[in-house]
């Protein structure tokens, strides 16, 4: 069984190695895993990763309109922010 912070260790190395990502992809989903919680969602607001990532609001939209495609980011709209879910994160034992 893995505890919190040993998956979000797992899966921060996990994207860290993925060669499919673009270095703008890979900074975005760094950032969301940096602030995930332990269920694997992250309330993140655009600009609040923006801010993370230093990049601007455009370019993280369209990195996260990519990780959606490319590694099933999970998207859900809650209100007036965006919740993200890590799919692989349920398939972690905790």
């Amino acid at each position: 069984m893995l505890s919190f912070s040993e998956k979000r260790e797992y899966l921060l190395t996990v994207l860290l190695r993925a060669q499919s990502l673009t270095p703008t992809e890979k900074i975005v989903a760094l950032a969301m895993a940096f602030k995930i919680d332990e269920n694997g969602n992250v309330d993140l607001r655009i600009r609040e990763l923006a801010v993370l990532s230093s990049l601007n609001p455009r370019s993280v939209r369209r990195a996260i309109m990519r990780l959606r495609e490319k590694i099933n980011l999970e998207v859900r709209v809650e209100g007036k922010k965006n919740i993200y879910r890590f799919i692989q994160w349920s398939s972690l034992a905790l």
